[in-house]
């Protein structure tokens, strides 16, 4: 419970910002599985991390969708392939430097899915459309806020892979 609540303060105070606005989307723990997993592994309790990992693989939430797996389809995928902690660390550091914030530095709203696919992907460098398609379906709706997040944000640079759409 203590690594769960410092994932809250990771996630609502990061690169000297206020709020989160992915929480929105992600709820009150999904994000809080990998930093678990990541504080564990990074502290020398492989046996306690290794027990969060295989209790994710059954782990089901009915958002965004019936069955989604998020620890198992969208952030471990991200987490082992793109620098584990430091695309986490990316991730909220290209929210500080892109996403709209007050002059203290509060966020003024929150993400919509495009977006949050879009810093995503600035965070590892790939396009994770295909990812995001697995992870949670992609609706119209999600592929249209795509296209715009790329439009609103174009600081956010990524490469599509070869097995991309």
């Amino acid at each position: 419970m203590p690594v769960h609540e410092m994932g809250h303060i990771v996630t609502s105070a990061s690169h000297g910002t206020k709020g989160s606005p992915s929480d929105v989307l992600w709820g009150d723990n999904k994000f809080m599985e990998i930093f678990n997993y990541d504080v564990l592994k990074n502290i020398g309790m492989a046996n306690e991390a290794h027990k969060v990992f295989t209790q994710m693989q059954t782990q089901y939430d009915d958002f965004p969708r019936p069955g989604t797996q998020w620890f198992k389809n969208w952030f471990f995928p991200i987490y082992s392939k793109y620098g584990e902690g430091k695309v986490l660390n990316r991730y909220f550091e290209l929210l500080a430097l892109n996403f709209p914030k007050d002059k203290k530095g509060r966020f003024k709203r929150d993400l919509n899915f495009g977006e949050f696919i879009h810093f995503w992907s600035g965070a590892t460098g790939i396009n994770l459309e295909d990812v995001a398609q697995k992870a949670f379906g992609w609706p119209i709706e999600y592929d249209l806020q795509f296209k715009k997040a790329q439009k609103d944000f174009p600081k956010l640079n990524y490469k599509t892979e070869s097995s991309s759409r």
